[in-house]
């Protein structure tokens, strides 16, 4: 988990003295697997000890912004 949050580390405004780059936050990097888990996009595989994404799961998260308007 701690390398997809430097993967979106962003820079830190420290006032008056020069800024610096900083993690971002691992609860969301958590959490999102989890939320997939649920609607069956993602499944827990024993052989690499993490999340894997469906084919079917992949193609709907493919398809979900063609179908979102804004």
């Amino acid at each position: 988990m701690s390398h997809l949050a430097r993967r979106y580390e962003k820079r830190k405004s420290r006032g008056v003295r020069s800024s610096k780059r900083v993690s971002a936050s691992t609860f969301v990097v958590r959490r999102a697997p989890q939320a997939l888990e649920k609607f069956d996009v993602v499944e827990h595989d024993e052989e690499i000890d993490g999340q894997r994404i469906f084919p079917g799961g992949r193609r709907d998260l493919d398809r979900m912004p063609n179908t979102m308007c804004f």
